[in-house]
């Protein structure tokens, strides 16, 4: 059944499908299908490396409470503490809020000087810090603590707070303190558009195959044209920073999850605050 709903799915558009069920009893189900068109590019397996988009938030997050349990730093602990006059009105905005989603901060995202990286068109390297100077030079959305709006800005600033904090980069922070300590070989923190194995190739309609409503200046997307879509694979995701960038395959990401709801990763204590909730 699961298998012709991934098929189903590849029916309705999309250019591939990988799916891991693991309950803990028997060997795991992995499915992995494709659209026809894309087999000249790459034959899809379960064990593909693929980019886990903003789930990198959940690893970022593991760090700081990581350091929370550590006393390297508070939930409490204004930004401007870590981020001395990088973001306006930081004495007010705290690395929970950060965390949460409820700063306020506008998300760089939507700033017209990240179009040509999230397209492929521009090969610059963006750092957390350049991120969030990006996001901040736009007013806040409400007043701190006050609302929830989604922000990767939030998330370049929590970046860039850990490697203030740990006088390192998150490359290394996410090898050695998440992939090596749990054997993820396959998992890592992309700063550009390498990949490290065999890899599930990514598309985008192309500019006269895109929905009417996306933007003009989001429709044309840099990478090889095939089928009406544009291979997106070679396009670096470091615009997604710590908000974004990470590689993993179905198999590790699923072990990473394990360790940190089984409390691997973070003591009681901390793995209560990831799982604390605020009104969306």
């Amino acid at each position: 059944r699961l298998r012709r709903l991934a098929r189903e799915l590849v029916a309705a558009g999309a250019p591939g499908v990988i799916a891991r069920i693991d309950d803990g009893h028997g060997r795991p189900v992995e499915i992995a299908e494709q659209a026809p068109w894309t087999r000249k590019d790459h034959l899809l397996t379960a064990g593909d490396e693929f980019r886990v988009g903003s789930s990198t938030k959940t690893m970022m997050a593991v760090l700081v409470l990581q350091l929370v349990a550590e006393g390297r730093v508070a939930l409490s602990d204004p930004v401007e503490k870590w981020l001395p006059g990088r973001v306006p009105g930081g004495g007010a905005i705290t690395l929970r809020m950060l965390l949460n989603h409820t700063g306020g901060l506008f998300d760089y995202t939507e700033d017209p000087a990240l179009r040509p990286s999230i397209l492929g068109r521009d090969r610059r390297r963006w750092t957390p810090e350049k991120l969030l100077a990006v996001g901040v030079r736009h007013d806040p959305l409400f007043a701190p603590g006050t609302r929830w709006s989604y922000s990767n800005t939030n998330y370049a600033a929590i970046g860039a707070v850990l490697e203030r904090v740990t006088g390192t980069n998150l490359a290394n922070l996410v090898r050695d303190r998440i992939a090596r300590p749990l054997g993820l070989r396959r998992t890592y923190y992309a700063t550009d558009s390498t990949w490290r194995g065999p890899y599930a190739h990514g598309y985008e309609p192309d500019a006269a195959h895109m929905p009417p409503g996306v933007p003009a200046g989001l429709r044309n997307f840099a990478g090889t044209r095939r089928n009406g879509h544009v291979d997106v694979s070679g396009n670096s995701p470091g615009w997604g920073g710590p908000a974004g960038a990470v590689v993993s395959t179905a198999r590790d990401w699923s072990r990473f999850h394990t360790a940190l709801m089984s409390g691997e990763l973070l003591p009681a204590a901390q793995l209560a605050q990831m799982r604390a909730t605020v009104p969306v």
